[in-house]
């Protein structure tokens, strides 16, 4: 189980970076409210608070929304008959704007990690979980949303860190780089009770990381 909160939280909070970068309008830059979210993790328990949510802009993402799942089966699973009309719901609200829909890939993984769960819930889970691969409003092939943690850098500890991601850009098909893996590394900065994400592009940052950056990698793409 611990896995796969693992799992969901790294992707879905890049997620919400690439939709607050899209309209921040400060290039590579962008401030996150990470209370502001926890905030609305706590008062989600239901499927009903869950579309309520999407519906109020307070999520953005399909992958959010896979992560809230998560934590409503795991604290108060919902009956069965339940996930037919928040699926309906959740297809009739989508089709009013523009939400991300999650990748099959993603979901894919999801659904491995619970079988190897303990968790009564697994099934009734695995089964909505299905249910939003099988609608296209909600879900895609599209699998290049997918990026990976490869590791955690304290440059000053508790105000400061560097996150490095692998994310191979559909545009560098023919990377020549071998010493080093593509992709990016995001340096955060504590300022009062907010952090200071910026996607780095300089190749400073990136000695001694194991990552490389290729300039074609925009802020949206993360």
């Amino acid at each position: 189980w611990r896995f796969v909160i693992q799992l969901t939280t790294e992707a879905t909070r890049l997620v919400s970076l690439r939709h607050e970068k899209r309209s921040s309008n400060r290039g590579n830059r962008v401030v996150v409210d990470y209370a502001k979210y926890n905030t609305l993790c706590v008062n989600i328990g239901t499927l009903k608070d869950i579309t309520d949510a999407v519906s109020n802009y307070q999520v953005t993402s399909m992958y959010e929304v896979v992560e809230l799942l998560l934590q409503v089966f795991f604290i108060d699973p919902p009956n069965s008959e339940d996930m037919d009309p928040f699926i309906s719901t959740l297809s009739d609200i989508c089709c009013s704007w523009n939400i991300q829909r999650v990748s099959y890939e993603y979901l894919d993984m999801i659904i491995f990690a619970l079988t190897h769960s303990p968790l009564q819930q697994k099934e009734h889970l695995t089964q909505l979980l299905d249910m939003i691969k099988r609608n296209e409003k909600l879900s895609t092939y599209n699998q290049n949303v997918i990026i990976t943690i490869d590791k955690h850098i304290e440059v000053l500890p508790g105000t400061e860190y560097k996150d490095c991601y692998i994310f191979k850009h559909p545009c560098n098909t023919n990377c020549d780089r071998s010493e080093s893996k593509c992709g990016f590394v995001i340096r955060a900065r504590k300022q009062g009770n907010n952090w200071i994400l910026e996607l780095c592009v300089d190749d400073k940052d990136y000695e001694n990381t194991g990552i490389h950056y290729h300039d074609s990698i925009s802020a949206q793409d993360v």
